[in-house]
C-alpha cells in the first residue's frame, strides 16, 4: 500500500496566513490614503503651474492676448481656465483653450487665490500679452505681488504662486504637514 503525503494548506495555516495579511492591509491603508492625498495635491498644483506656461505660450504662438479665468466660489466650486477673450466662459460662450474644473478633481479644493497681503482676490482676467513679459492682473494696475492659489487634498496644501512675470512656484503652507521635494512659503 501507497502512503501518500497531504500537499496543500491546512485549516490553520490558511487561517493564520489570512490573519497575517489583514493584519497587512489595516496597516497599510491609511499611510496609503495619505500617499494619494500627497499625489492628488502634487498633480494638480503642478497642472495650474502648467497652465499659466501654456497659457504665456499661447499667447506668444497667437501674438494675441490670452487671459486667465479663476473663478473661486467655494472650495468645491471653482474654475481655473485660459481663455481668449476677456469675458467669462460659460456653456454658451465656451472661449476656454485649457481648463480645470473639479468634475476633473474630486478630491481637490481651492482654499484660496489671494495676493501677498492674503487678500482674497481672483486672478479673473489676468492678461497675458506677448509682446510684455510682466502679467496684468486684474485686481488692480499697480499690484505687483505674488498671487496665490491654495490647493488642498485631505490634511496636505500647495501653494502655486504666480508672479507678475509668470514665474511659478510652488510650496507648503505654513503649519502644513510636509510633502517631500516642496519648501516651506
Amino acid at each position: 500500500m501507497k502512503y501518500f503525503k497531504n500537499r496543500g494548506f491546512t485549516l490553520i495555516e490558511l487561517m493564520i496566513t489570512l490573519s497575517i495579511l489583514g493584519i497587512l492591509l489595516a496597516i497599510s491603508v491609511p499611510s496609503f490614503t495619505e500617499w494619494m492625498q500627497r499625489k492628488r495635491v502634487i498633480g494638480v498644483a503642478n497642472e495650474f503651474a502648467a497652465l499659466i506656461q501654456f497659457s504665456r505660450s499661447e499667447a506668444i504662438k497667437r501674438n494675441a492676448n490670452i487671459f486667465l479665468q479663476t473663478t473661486r466660489i467655494s472650495d468645491t466650486n471653482w474654475s481655473l481656465m485660459s481663455s481668449d477673450q476677456q469675458a467669462s466662459c460659460t456653456a454658451l460662450n465656451p472661449c476656454d483653450l485649457r481648463n480645470m474644473l473639479p468634475s476633473n478633481y474630486k478630491e481637490i479644493k481651492v482654499k484660496a487665490i489671494t495676493n501677498a497681503a492674503g487678500t482674497d482676490n481672483n486672478l479673473n482676467n489676468t492678461r497675458i500679452n506677448p509682446a510684455n513679459p510682466i502679467f496684468n492682473f486684474s485686481n488692480a494696475t499697480t499690484d505687483t505681488s505674488v498671487q496665490y492659489v491654495t490647493f488642498e487634498s485631505g490634511n496636505y496644501q500647495l501653494n502655486t504662486q504666480v508672479s507678475v512675470t509668470g514665474l511659478t512656484t510652488i510650496c507648503i503652507p505654513t503649519g502644513k504637514p510636509a510633502i517631500g521635494g516642496y519648501l516651506p512659503c
